[in-house]
């Protein structure tokens, strides 16, 4: 499994040699930590926002939020460099390409503020730690009810997140696990559609033009799925989609029976885990955990049979955190 592959990155990526004790002396309020993340129109990042954005209020510190306009690592770079311009305390950074996000956090590093890397695995800098999912786990789960829906027999063709992020490498990788113990599912085709909605159903409607018999399409996210789906619905053809992240359309379109499944990967968990372990570090000079799993055990496929008590749950988890959701 990947975790593995995650603490031995992190051994090589030096925990940063800087300490939150300079930041004692600051009362919480003044205290400033930026949590950059891939992309604010998708509602998974949304969600993660809103954890961040709790666990900022329960320590009493300020957090701000930010995603750039175009998803791409230089804008997140950019964004970086003006955080460190700005002189925040620290930076959570979920990053779009983790090889092409290194410099952005050694431009940190050298101004001295701490980066907490989440999510997506950065694969150089200093940071004082990592928080994320299970990918492997997540791909595993989709990949076995894809199977065990199709009863071990059908034509599929999968929709990889962003080539290079360990987070697509990951999901991918539990996926292709499970699809090769059952001889009877064929991958038909296996291409990115970089977590993006649109390139999904581009990328849906040339794999429709191709294959006159699918049975099943797996997205490693919830946006893919739902571009999918469009093309699938313009097409006129049927056929199962599974997604992950559990975002609330993809919960609609469940109940409405244009998708089959998705997978809950925790976005409002993962963003109030890594400003926790941020804040605690500031604050209280806590180092954090090199690796931390976030929902392990927790992820589950959400169909038809128990879509709107999962979507009725997760409404009640965020009103307690005082979230008003549309």
């Amino acid at each position: 499994m990947k975790r593995c592959v995650w603490l031995g990155c992190l051994a090589l990526v030096a925990v940063a040699a800087l300490s939150g004790a300079a930041l004692a002396a600051k009362a919480p309020g003044d205290v400033h930590v930026a949590l950059v993340v891939k992309d604010l129109t998708n509602r998974f990042f949304v969600e993660m926002k809103w954890g961040g954005e709790a666990a900022g209020k329960q320590h009493g510190i300020k957090v701000t939020v930010l995603a750039p306009e175009k998803y791409a690592v230089d804008n997140q770079i950019r964004i970086m460099e003006d955080l460190i311009q700005k002189k925040v305390d620290a930076i959570v950074i979920v990053p779009i390409d983790g090889a092409g996000i290194v410099s952005g956090i050694e431009r940190a590093n050298k101004a001295r503020i701490p980066v907490f890397n989440l999510n997506t695995l950065a694969t150089g800098g200093e940071v004082i730690g990592f928080a994320g999912i299970d990918h492997v786990q997540l791909g595993r789960i989709q990949g076995q009810w894809a199977v065990d829906k199709l009863k071990g027999k059908g034509n599929v063709v999968i929709l990889e997140g962003t080539t290079g992020a360990s987070s697509a490498i990951e999901r991918q990788q539990g996926v292709t696990e499970v699809l090769k113990k059952a001889p009877g599912v064929k991958v038909l085709a296996s291409t990115t559609a970089k977590y993006n909605r649109q390139q999904a159903m581009k990328v849906m409607e040339d794999l429709l033009t191709r294959f006159p018999e699918i049975d099943m399409v797996l997205c490693a996210n919830d946006a893919m799925a739902l571009g999918a789906k469009e093309a699938i619905k313009d097409a006129r053809r049927t056929m199962g989609v599974v997604g992950i992240d559990a975002i609330p359309e993809t919960l609609e379109a469940i109940q409405k029976g244009e998708v089959a499944g998705t997978v809950d990967s925790n976005g409002f968990d993962q963003g109030f885990v890594a400003v926790d372990l941020t804040a605690k570090y500031l604050l209280k000079d806590q180092k954090p955990p090199k690796d931390t799993l976030v929902g392990s055990g927790m992820a589950t496929v959400i169909t038809k049979e128990n879509a709107l008590a999962f979507d009725k749950s997760k409404t009640e988890k965020f009103k307690k955190f005082g979230i008003k959701v549309d």
